[in-house]
């Protein structure tokens, strides 16, 4: 345990290069493969896209269908599996129609849809044994290969100006929280003045509803249209806080332990005040993501990098802060593991 964190960014340092090697195994079909956005033009063509698109509509059959619901709330991890399953089942038939429109031949489009089968396992090992979401960890390093052969073509000052304001907005939205003041019933009847604080991020669903958005434009080839980005990325951001953050649960969640929110009576008082609060917070959080997606555009005539979007750029700032926030974690872990161990 002491070198967990260890063992776990070297598992994921040699998954994601197993990856990267995937995109150089040749493969013999038509030049429409380069149409694909996180493409490598090699085995893993398809690339992670076929998984995320297949999570994103089991989480929307799942937040639509009682039965799904039922499955992921009601059975534990052993339903947590059977929906696993189920995404399992999905990613390899959406693989297999995007595969379909880049090749014609048996043998290749066996060839392409076993590659996309393996990058997406390779994404569940650096899940559960690496360190980070495993399919935010894929598309970072395919993005940043990419950008290593895309140099700077804008003057040093503009190109500095606007990755710095770009940054600095994705960290801001990152870590920006808001705390919602709770009292617990021990404090009532002793008549603590302290009050706990119970925060909530104000962007639940972190880099997920970018990367989502941009899978969606890039399966359904309207990427030039502007609006649509900016709505796909306001509704991925109000779905994963409503998966993230259910008001319901969280309402459920604090009668059972006996905790209040000030002024605000338990029940469904209290879930219609976080649904209130977790919707505003979702329009402020989407609206800030689309407006740092579209910061190179406001910018039309400015060319930071040539082939390397904000879009590209949000997704690596922000799995680089989530990937830095689990390591830190295992550091504490790790420092409590040997205060213990020091102790006994």
């Amino acid at each position: 345990m002491r070198d967990n964190w260890r063992n776990r960014l070297l598992v994921t340092c040699i998954l994601v290069a197993i990856e990267r090697l995937g995109m150089f195994v040749p493969v013999n079909t038509s030049s429409n493969l380069t149409s694909f956005w996180f493409n490598g033009g090699g085995w893993f063509v398809l690339g992670i896209i076929p998984s995320i698109n297949a999570s994103i509509v089991m989480q929307i059959l799942i937040s639509i269908i009682p039965a799904l619901t039922r499955l992921q709330k009601e059975e534990g991890e052993l339903g947590q599996k059977q929906i696993q399953t189920y995404t399992r089942y999905l990613t390899l038939c959406l693989a297999g129609i995007q595969a379909s429109t880049i090749c014609h031949q048996w043998s290749t489009w066996l060839f392409i849809v076993s590659g996309a089968m393996l990058v997406m396992w390779l994404a569940e090992q650096i899940s559960h044994k690496g360190i980070g979401n495993g399919t935010s960890i894929l598309v970072c390093s395919n993005i940043a290969a990419n950008l290593l052969h895309h140099p700077i073509e804008a003057p040093w000052f503009i190109a500095t100006m606007v990755l710095l304001l770009t940054m600095l907005g994705m960290i801001a939205l990152q870590e920006a929280i808001r705390a919602l003041p709770i009292l617990s019933a021990k404090q009532l009847m002793q008549s603590v003045g302290q009050v706990y604080l119970l925060p909530m991020r104000l962007n639940q669903g972190g880099v997920m509803p970018i990367i989502f958005a941009s899978s969606t434009l890039s399966f359904l080839h309207a990427w030039y249209v502007w609006w649509l980005y900016i709505a796909c990325i306001i509704f991925f951001s109000h779905f994963y806080n409503l998966v993230i953050a259910n008001p319901k649960e969280l309402s459920e969640n604090l009668n059972k332990m006996a905790v209040v929110i000030p002024s605000i009576r338990p029940g469904s008082e209290t879930q219609q005040y976080l649904n209130r609060t977790l919707n505003r917070m979702t329009w402020i959080g989407g609206i800030g993501l689309s407006v740092i997606a579209l910061l190179p555009w406001l910018f039309s005539s400015i060319k930071v990098f040539s082939g390397f979007g904000a879009t590209s750029l949000l997704i690596v700032i922000g799995v680089s802060i989530d990937t830095m926030r689990q390591i830190r974690t295992y550091f504490i872990a790790n420092t409590y593991e040997r205060m213990i161990h020091y102790e006994s």
